[in-house]
C-alpha cells in the first residue's frame, strides 16, 4: 500500500518545493516537485490529484493501493477507479487491479487563467507552440512555456546533466523568441517511483501539471505518437502511453483542469511540414534523446531529416542538422526508411510514401529489394522451413535458399 500522509511547501533560496510525505508498506519517504519561488502560490496542497496520477504506473505494476486522508477531486477519483484502472488492467496481464481511496471533494479550485505547453524543442513541441501561439481562439492562446524534468533525463543515478543544461538553455532562447515566460521545474519522481519514461511520460508530465493546478486554465500536451488511428490500450505498461492518451486526458480532466492533446490529428510528416517554415524551429529544433545537439545519425534524427528532405525543406535546417553527412550517407538513410516500411512502423509510412515519390525509381526498387532480402534470409521471426525464391534481374535468375 502507498499511503500519502501530508502535502506541504518548503522554500530554499529562490526555489519553492511541493513535498508529498508518503509510505510504502510502512517505509517513509518524500516525493517533491520544485519550481521558482514566484510560482509558489500556484502549488497545490489542497488535494492529492498530482500524487495519485504520478505514482499510478508504479502502483499498478507493483499492486499497491493508493490511500490518503487528504482529499482528491471527486471526478478524478471516479474516473480513475471506475474507468482508467479497470480498463488498463483488463488488457494488460503485467499490472494489478488497485484502488485509489481518499475523501472526495467537488470544490472548484480557483486558477490564474494561464495556458501552457512544454518546450522540449522537438517537432511535436514546436508543432504545438506554433499551432497555439497567437491562436484565433483568443481564450486559448499560450501564456506560458514549461520544461518539466520529471524523468526524460533519467533519475539522479543516470542524470544527463550536460544534456539537461543544454535543453534549459535552448528552452530559454525559444521562450525569448516567443516572448513568453518559461517555467522550469525539477522533481525526484523518477527516483522515488521508477518507471520507463518512454512508456509513462503522460503520467509524469501530468503529475507536474497538476502540481501547479492552481495556475492552469488549460494545458496543451504535445501528442508524440502518429495520428489517432493507432489508439490502443493493449499491454499499456510496455507501450507508449501516447497510444491511449485520449483515454488518459478524458480521465484526468475535470472542472479544475483542461488538458488538451495537441497534434493528434497530424502524423509525423504533417508535423514536420507545419514547422518547416518557422525561423525559430530552424534555429533550435532538437530531436536527439541522448545528445545535447542533433547527431544527425540516430533514428530520431534520421526520421526528421528524411521528412524534411521529402518535403523539400531540409536546407532550411542546416544550422541544426549535418546535411552533408546525410548527402554522403543516403544509402544508410534509405536502408533505415525501407526497413521501417518493412516492419510496418506506422509513424514512418507517410515519410516512406513521400520519399518513394521523390527519389529515383531505380534507387527505390534497389534499396527496397536489398532490405527485404536481408530480412528474408536472416530474420528469425519467419517460421523455420525451407524457402526458395527466384529473383529475375536483367534476365538473370537468382535462387536463394533460406537456411
Amino acid at each position: 500500500m502507498i499511503k500519502l500522509n501530508s502535502i506541504y511547501i518548503t522554500e530554499s533560496g529562490d526555489k519553492a518545493r511541493l513535498n508529498f510525505d508518503y509510505s510504502i508498506d510502512g517505509k517513509l519517504d518524500t516525493l517533491w516537485f520544485e519550481v521558482d519561488k514566484e510560482y509558489k502560490q500556484y502549488l497545490c496542497t489542497e488535494r492529492i490529484d498530482a500524487f495519485a496520477i504520478g505514482v499510478l504506473p508504479f502502483a499498478l505494476k507493483n499492486g499497491h493501493d493508493i490511500v490518503s486522508e487528504i482529499p482528491i477531486t471527486e471526478e478524478l477519483s471516479y474516473k480513475l477507479n471506475e474507468n482508467l484502472i479497470p480498463l488498463l488492467v483488463k488488457y494488460d496481464e503485467h499490472i494489478s487491479l488497485i484502488k485509489v481511496t481518499a475523501p472526495m471533494t467537488d470544490e472548484i479550485l480557483q486558477n490564474a487563467g494561464a495556458v501552457g505547453t512544454g518546450v522540449s524543442g522537438g517537432t511535436d513541441s514546436f508543432n504545438t507552440i506554433i499551432s497555439t501561439y497567437q491562436s484565433p481562439y483568443k481564450d486559448m492562446q499560450l501564456t506560458h512555456l514549461c520544461l518539466f524534468n520529471v524523468g526524460s533525463f533519467g533519475g539522479n543515478a543516470s542524470f544527463q546533466k550536460h544534456i539537461y543544461d543544454k535543453c534549459v538553455e535552448r528552452a530559454m532562447l525559444i521562450a525569448k523568441e516567443y516572448n513568453l515566460p518559461l517555467i522550469i521545474s525539477n522533481s525526484n519522481l523518477a527516483d522515488m517511483f521508477p518507471r520507463n519514461h518512454a512508456y509513462t511520460h503522460d503520467f509524469s508530465s501530468i503529475f507536474a501539471i497538476c502540481c501547479l493546478q492552481k495556475l492552469w486554465k488549460a494545458y496543451y500536451y504535445a501528442s508524440s505518437n502518429t495520428d489517432i488511428n493507432v489508439f490502443s490500450i493493449l499491454n499499456s505498461s510496455v507501450n507508449d502511453s501516447d497510444e491511449y492518451a485520449l483515454l488518459l486526458y478524458y480521465c484526468f480532466n475535470n472542472k479544475n483542469l483542461n488538458i488538451i492533446s495537441e497534434g493528434m490529428q497530424k502524423n509525423k510528416l504533417e508535423k514536420v511540414a507545419s514547422i518547416a517554415d518557422s525561423a525559430v524551429a530552424q534555429k533550435y529544433l532538437h530531436v536527439c534523446s541522448d545528445n545535447a545537439e542533433n547527431c544527425s545519425h540516430c533514428s530520431k534524427c534520421m526520421k526528421v531529416i528524411l521528412a524534411l528532405d521529402a518535403i523539400g525543406k531540409l536546407e532550411k535546417f542546416a544550422k541544426v542538422f549535418d546535411i552533408e553527412y546525410y548527402k554522403k550517407h543516403k544509402f544508410k538513410f534509405y536502408w533505415f526508411l525501407f526497413e521501417k516500411h518493412y516492419r510496418k512502423a506506422p509513424m514512418m509510412e507517410p515519410i516512406y510514401r513521400a520519399m518513394r515519390a521523390k527519389i529515383p525509381f531505380y534507387e527505390s526498387i534497389f534499396y527496397k529489394a536489398v532490405v527485404w532480402l536481408k530480412h528474408f534470409i536472416y530474420d528469425e521471426s519467419y517460421p523455420e522451413r525451407k524457402v526458395y525464391i527466384k529473383i529475375r534481374i536483367l534476365g538473370i535468375s537468382i535462387k536463394i535458399k533460406r537456411r
